[in-house]
């Protein structure tokens, strides 16, 4: 089984941080950059995956994004260290 070490932040676990977590997706959404996932380089597992543009944003050292269409539609933030993105 391939390893991809990442966290995730639901919204529903914590309403009373909506504002905080809508600014990220806005953030994501208005400032981030768009990239295929998974990557050309990914295990073989995961490039039998359907392909898709996922929108990231790189804040200290974290890679965010979100596989929502639209920030109205976010109820996930996903989170992972830049150094250790790399599926293994």
């Amino acid at each position: 089984m391939t390893w991809c070490p990442h966290f995730y932040n639901v919204l529903e676990w914590n309403p009373a941080a909506r504002d905080g977590f809508f600014k990220l997706v806005t953030a994501i959404f208005g400032q981030g950059y768009q990239q295929e996932w998974p990557p050309p380089d990914a295990a073989e597992e995961l490039a039998l995956c359907r392909k898709r543009v996922v929108t990231y944003l790189d804040v200290d050292g974290y890679k965010y994004w979100v596989m929502d269409p639209t920030v109205e539609r976010t109820d996930l933030i996903n989170r992972a260290l830049i150094a250790t993105e790399q599926v293994v």
